[in-house]
């Protein structure tokens, strides 16, 4: 078993590069398999989601190579039409590729998809917006099989913002014959990317960033050069370790119209932040203040990413908070976990009630999800004495390095 230990009470301070999104490159992984030739990505994280995307690429007849944060795909020869692989089981990356051998290959057959256990992640939303485009769907126990003839024009009202709904119906639509239209769309900034990485290979893509969002479909792409972007999550993460130990930082890569909501948070807290191109400077307070409430949201609301780090250091900040989760009922698994760390925290439905303490105590704890793994750390570099978290492995899903970013950064962690 893979363990981090934080020795707690030291002021995190320093500067740092944003690693490459793991929310944006893989979509944009899936999306290079609709390119006939060698896409070149720079800025990709090494975290086990890509490394788990690449394998199932590669079982799809893509040629891949890695070198340092830059991956190439050949994508020219797709060979197979099946993600049905143990991997496809364990990510949500399945539905992405389903979308994208829909519009390349107009079959596809996939397991149902993994990912953390965070609470009910329904794929309705994808198949039936399938089904508008004249895809037949037919589902068995372990797999959804796909059977398309030419896509068809229509328009797609979303009952419910979805990020990988949104995302799987672009990835189909760009090569069909038609225009797609789709209402009530996610506007994430990893949409946007997924849409300027398919517009540089030639797709006609339109009103991404909005709910509207119109797809114009194109008979071929062509390969390009694209960098992902920086990931604002792992941002916010070492923003919030900074704000609850009295550090100051300043991180690059992010822009600040991204991070937006956790900055309103943040200086909620007591925090000062003075932002410039791609450039985010935090100084915090001694002890940060409560926040009265804070509910997560689609962007450009505060994120569901983000909901558990806000736990931990709420969990020290003066006074009482609350904290409503709308998207995920299952991102409280790490409240067990806090509480003992001494952490106040009261559940009802989807809301938490956090009363803070003016210190928690180092501890043994369990991580069992990638988001409220991050909390553990965070809430370990406060703590008094000694944390012991099990395991990192979820944390390596979307982390590069957490643990060689913030020893940069001054904290006391290792891996063992």
């Amino acid at each position: 078993m893979s363990r981090i230990i934080i020795e707690g009470g030291r002021p995190i301070c320093g500067e740092l590069a944003i690693q490459g999104s793991k929310n944006a490159v893989l979509p944009i992984l899936a999306a290079s398999v609709l390119v006939s030739g060698e896409s070149v990505l720079h800025g990709c994280p090494d975290i086990t989601d890509v490394q788990e995307t690449l394998h199932l690429m590669r079982l799809l007849g893509c040629r891949t190579e890695q070198e340092a944060d830059t991956i190439r795909v050949d994508a020219t020869e797709i060979t197979s039409d099946e993600v049905t692989d143990k991997a496809a089981a364990n990510s949500r990356t399945s539905m992405m590729l389903l979308g994208a051998l829909v519009g390349r290959k107009k079959r596809a057959v996939v397991s149902y998809p993994g990912g953390c256990c965070i609470g009910c992640r329904p794929i309705d939303l994808h198949l039936s917006a399938l089904r508008r485009m004249g895809v037949i769907i037919t589902e068995t126990p372990e797999t959804i099989q796909c059977e398309a003839g030419a896509l068809l024009s229509t328009s797609i009202c979303f009952s419910t913002v979805s990020v990988g709904a949104t995302e799987s119906v672009i990835l189909a639509a760009v090569l069909s014959e038609g225009t797609v239209r789709v209402q009530n769309a996610a506007c994430e900034p990893e949409v946007c990317s997924m849409c300027d990485f398919l517009r540089k290979c030639g797709a006609k893509i339109f009103g991404d960033g909005s709910r509207s969002i119109t797809i114009k479909g194109v008979k071929k792409l062509v390969p390009c050069e694209y960098r992902i972007p920086a990931d604002r999550i792992v941002c916010g993460t070492y923003l919030f370790a900074a704000a609850v130990t009295g550090g100051k930082v300043v991180l690059h890569g992010v822009k600040r119209q991204e991070v937006q909501k956790i900055l309103e948070v943040l200086e909620e807290c007591g925090c000062r932040l003075q932002c410039g191109e791609k450039r985010i400077q935090l100084l915090a307070p001694r002890r940060l203040q409560a926040v009265p409430y804070t509910k997560t949201e689609a962007f450009p609301g505060f994120p569901t990413d983000m909901q558990s780090q806000l736990c931990a250091i709420l969990s020290m900040a003066n006074g009482i908070s609350m904290v409503r989760e709308t998207i995920f009922e299952g991102r409280f698994q790490v409240i067990p976990e806090l509480r003992k760390l001494g952490a106040s925290i009261e559940t009802t439905n989807d809301v938490l009630l956090i009363e803070g303490k003016a210190k928690l105590q180092g501890n043994d704890v369990e991580a069992k999800e990638l988001r409220g793994s991050a909390a553990l750390v965070i809430a370990g570099l406060a703590a008094e004495g000694i944390t012991q978290i099990d395991t990192d492995r979820y944390l390596r899903r979307g982390y590069q390095d957490i643990t060689g970013d913030l020893e940069q950064l001054g904290a006391v962690i290792r891996n063992v």
